[in-house]
């Protein structure tokens, strides 16, 4: 019993945390210093599957503004040894600063991952497809990959280890742009669909209590143009060079991200001979 008080205490105290810290990502957001914040509750249905509730959001401090939240479910089945498929739907809704309200979207979300361990040094690798409905401006559906790694040091308190997490997104199907030569004469228009954003974590996870996983890092995220494809630029000029078309998105913040998971425990029946 009192172990489950303590882990409680530390559930609800985290709660609180993540949520006056800053709420939970969206498509062009302000270019000031955002808050991150995330919380998830994992349920282990077997030893090959779980499902995961989720609430997430980011705050602008500059703003004083909750700038988008998201509700979510997942869940997630180990294929391999190392590797798991994962499909989660979430409610997105963002903040309109023109209309002061939200507009809501919808995500679907497909992952694969693999697990992978270098002594010390534990990694995954993600690759993921989402489609958001309705679309954005430039992108209604992206993929990126993801990769997080981790340093594991012995006998530190509460499992503390310093991690980094890096993604690199691809847009797909976003407005129809038009793009112009150096003539001003009309070249394309099309979708600008390439690599454009990256994002990039520094931090330290922990372990405060048993199934309860804190995450504090340092981030920052940056919009470009990759240039793979021709003509799916972003950032570029209107044809009569009196703005900027679907402008660079980029900003930095802290992120915290808690997660507990509750087990599936069966109590073990022994027969007496």
């Amino acid at each position: 019993m009192r172990k489950i008080k303590t882990y409680s205490k530390w559930v609800f105290l985290l709660i609180g945390l993540a949520f006056c810290s800053g709420e939970v990502l969206g498509q062009d957001l302000s270019d000031d210093f955002k808050v991150f914040s995330g919380l998830t509750l994992n349920y282990k249905l077997n030893k090959v599957s779980r499902i995961s509730a989720s609430a997430m959001g980011i705050y602008d401090p500059n703003i004083s503004e909750l700038s988008y939240y998201q509700y979510g479910l997942k869940y997630r089945h180990r294929v391999g040894a190392n590797s798991y498929l994962s499909a989660k739907f979430d409610l997105v809704q963002i903040s309109e600063r023109d209309t002061n309200s939200y507009k809501g979207y919808k995500r679907i979300g497909l992952q694969y991952m693999h697990r992978a361990r270098f002594k010390r040094f534990p990694m995954t690798n993600s690759i993921v497809a989402e489609l958001f409905l309705p679309g954005f401006s430039k992108y209604q559906a992206r993929f990126f990959y993801e990769g997080n790694l981790e340093w594991k040091i012995k006998k530190m308190p509460w499992r503390l280890r310093p991690f980094t997490k890096f993604k690199l997104y691809y847009y797909s199907g976003g407005r129809y742009t038009k793009y112009y030569n150096e003539k001003n004469e009309l070249v394309a228009f099309k979708s600008p669909n390439d690599f454009h954003r990256w994002r990039w974590f520094w931090g330290l996870k922990f372990q405060p209590a048993k199934s309860l996983n804190v995450s504090l890092s340092y981030f920052w995220n940056e919009e470009f143009n990759a240039r793979l494809n021709n003509n799916s630029d972003i950032n570029i000029y209107n044809k009569d060079q009196t703005g900027i078309v679907l402008p660079f998105n980029s900003y930095g913040g802290v992120n915290v991200a808690i997660s507990y998971t509750i087990r599936n425990k069966k109590k073990s029946t022994k027969t007496k001979k």
